[in-house]
């Protein structure tokens, strides 16, 4: 069940770059983003960068890795796994779930939690983020 919402953002693609697959048949991507976000009142500056595969016909999987800090220099680390969608006109879908670790009185809520997270990409490869608790 989702639980109190941890925070929204917005932000953009900054990099994508194709990689050899497992096979001659298939491709893994990078791709790197960067978003201004808000977790639990503190503003964030978040750098992720997913790898991202087609794990069956139609079906991407991905591969998250993130970091960010606020502008006090408090930081959180995170890591996770997230499906991917194409849309129409170059629009996607990423739905998720991550762990995260940090030191950060402000956000040490964030232990121990799972993060459900909603990515929608418009055209223009700018996106909305929102995360939840998981209960």
């Amino acid at each position: 069940m989702l639980g109190d919402k941890i925070g929204t953002g917005t932000g953009k693609t900054t990099g994508i770059r194709v990689l050899p697959g497992e096979t001659s048949a298939s491709k893994k991507m990078e791709i790197s983003f960067e978003a201004q976000e808000t977790w639990f009142k503190q503003k964030l500056m978040i750098n992720v960068t997913a790898t991202m595969w087609e794990k069956a016909p139609g079906v991407i999987y991905g591969e998250i890795n993130g970091i960010g800090m606020s502008p006090d220099g408090e930081g959180v680390i995170f890591d996770g796994i997230a499906t991917l969608t194409m849309g129409e006109g170059g629009t996607m879908k990423i739905r998720g779930a991550e762990s995260a670790a940090t030191r950060s009185k402000a956000l040490s809520r964030l232990n121990g939690v799972l993060m459900v997270t909603e990515v929608n990409v418009a055209a223009d490869q700018t996106f909305k983020v929102t995360h939840w608790e998981w209960k």
